[in-house]
């Protein structure tokens, strides 16, 4: 019995863990894509991007790369980032365009890197364990093993945590 509920608990939290890390992905592509529509409309008519289905593309590639801890989205906003920075030097148009370039920056790298991967995953995947846990899971795991520390620095935090949890207590209740 104490087995089966340790293995169950392990389940359930490892199921949470995956689910919240497929669910930041679609919230980090859907970010990507609201941000993108609102800084096109209010973008220089120089920097605007008149294809609606290369924003959607960039917005997926977001989502995509979210799975890379740390690099993951900077991957595909940074060069666009550079990309609208080219364009705006070499159509002249740089010092006002200047604005809207930064606001980019802060837009990318806030609302769309920084709140789903540090603030969003972890709370998405605590099932049970602290969220400030995961959240040190996610980045010492992927310091220590790479990308597949994004994976497996939760099921070595919460394997631990749940064999605390559960298994501990009843042993020291059986003496």
């Amino acid at each position: 019995k104490l087995v089966d509920d340790y293995i169950t608990h392990l389940n359930n939290s490892l199921d949470r863990i995956f689910v919240g890390i497929f669910m930041t992905m679609i919230i980090t592509a859907i970010f990507a894509l609201i941000s993108l529509i609102i800084l096109n409309a209010i973008a220089p008519p120089e920097l605007r991007i008149s294809n609606l289905a290369i924003i959607l593309g960039i917005a997926i590639l977001c989502g995509i790369f979210n799975l890379l801890p740390g690099i993951g989205i900077k991957i595909v906003w940074v060069p666009v980032a550079l990309l609208l920075g080219l364009q705006a030097y070499f159509t002249g148009t740089i010092m006002s365009s200047l604005w809207f370039l930064i606001l980019f920056v802060i837009v990318m790298s806030f609302v769309v890197d920084f709140i789903p991967d540090q603030i969003l995953r972890p709370y998405i995947c605590s099932g049970g364990v602290h969220t400030g846990l995961i959240l040190l899971a996610f980045v010492f795991g992927t310091a220590v093993f790479g990308a597949k520390g994004l994976f497996l620095g939760p099921i070595i935090l919460v394997t631990f945590t749940e064999f605390m949890r559960i298994v501990v207590p009843e042993l020291i209740k059986r003496g």
